[in-house]
């Protein structure tokens, strides 16, 4: 009896190396697959992110009207970056208000396309009420900055509200606007005209 034990004993030793020889070799895949992962990440960042964060600097600088003028990494949270003021003054993302934040994230989107167009075939960009959190003054920014970004990315604005559409005439009067419930197109300086003679 205690033969046919230690035989089944055995098997079953036999069975859980082999068990455990397979995980060790799955597990050295994956740390290897981690690894280079990781490297390429950080070999992209090296080569790019100087790149992007200077398009978010200049982005930000001209949608807050020259207020926060850089964007750096934070010393102390290596994943966190700080968005720094005129006065050098270094501010989380979330302590910022919801309009400067909103005004944050529009300049690294606006960097990362910036970024792609000039590596790749630039295409349409479409941007659906993405003034909605900003005052009349950060519209404008917003709408200035739009106004100088690359001529060759077509920009689509959409929105349901007039607000927006009342401040494109003084900064992109032949833009063209279309009124999806009217079902005409025209451009914003005649928009306006027409409204103000309405």
């Amino acid at each position: 009896a205690n033969n046919q034990a230690a035989a089944r004993n055995l098997q079953q030793l036999h069975s859980q190396r082999g068990e455990l020889a397979e995980l060790a070799e799955q597990w050295c895949v994956e740390r290897i697959a981690q690894e280079l992962l990781s490297r390429s990440i950080e070999r992209f960042a090296a080569d790019n992110e100087p790149a992007l964060l200077q398009l978010s600097r200049h982005f930000l600088a001209k949608l807050t009207g020259g207020k926060y003028t850089s964007i750096d990494h934070d010393s102390t949270n290596p994943g966190n970056f700080l968005v720094r003021n005129v006065a050098d003054e270094g501010f989380e993302p979330g302590l910022l208000s919801t309009g400067t934040r909103e005004q944050l994230y529009l300049a690294l989107r606006l960097a990362f396309i910036t970024y792609h167009s000039e590596h790749h075939e630039p295409m349409p960009v479409v941007m659906d009420d993405c003034f909605v959190n900003f005052d009349d003054q950060r519209t404008r920014f917003a709408l200035e900055t739009i106004a100088h970004w690359d001529d060759s990315i077509q920009t689509i604005l959409l929105s349901c509200h007039w607000r927006g559409v009342e401040l494109l005439p003084p900064v992109l009067p032949d833009t063209l606007v279309m009124e999806l419930e009217q079902n005409r197109t025209t451009t914003a300086a005649e928009l306006a005209s027409q409204r103000a003679v309405v």
